[in-house]
């Protein structure tokens, strides 16, 4: 059955008093008002961890063409399902479900080693898709690419900051010791300088 833009201009109100907003279904008393507080979600600590969000998201997208209750962003966590699960385990979990005041080792660096992030689960969640198998796929994939990334980053960083903090300190001492301020290369407090910062 295909719908007529007519049936959509009916039914568009209908759906905002059932309490549907900006693609998130909430029931109708729980239906965002002008007052309430937007939800902030914090960036990814990683590279990584944007790029298994990206996939939770995707993943999200997909359920929610078939489920309305999936029309929400989605993180990827490494945390607790519902009661009748086995512990912790990679899933991609609504943001609305999430408490971004708690923090947990629920998140991947860019090498793929878990760390602390804002968003975890209280108790247990029932917002979920189980997609553990894609994630940890997801996870072997990527991750030794992405750290090859990280730490060659990381490491030019490093070098270009330690060739900065170098010819600062050269250029101070070559400043300090000039001398048309009495002082020479050879002089007792040139000599220190120079032993300690070069």
């Amino acid at each position: 059955m295909k719908m007529r833009p007519l049936s959509i201009y009916l039914v568009a109100p209908a759906l905002l008093a059932l309490g549907a907003s900006d693609g998130v279904f909430v029931k109708g008393d729980d239906a965002p008002t002008a007052g309430d507080e937007v939800l902030q979600v914090p960036e990814a600590p990683s590279i990584l961890q944007k790029v298994m969000d990206a996939s939770c998201q995707q993943a999200f997208a997909r359920a929610c063409l078939v489920n309305p209750h999936f029309c929400v962003s989605a993180l990827a966590r490494r945390d607790v399902g519902n009661k009748a699960a086995d512990g912790e385990a990679w899933r991609c979990y609504s943001t609305v479900e999430l408490d971004f005041t708690l923090t947990k080792e629920s998140c991947v660096d860019d090498c793929g080693e878990l760390i602390e992030c804002k968003g975890a689960i209280k108790e247990y969640s029932l917002e979920h898709l189980s997609a553990t198998q894609e994630l940890e796929q997801l996870l072997l994939e990527v991750k030794e690419g992405m750290c090859k990334i990280h730490v060659r980053y990381t490491l030019d960083i490093t070098s270009r900051n330690i060739d900065r903090t170098t010819e600062l300190t050269y250029t101070s001492v070559v400043s300090l010791c000039k001398p048309t301020l009495g002082r020479s290369f050879y002089d007792p407090f040139c000599v220190q300088q120079i032993n300690n910062g070069i």
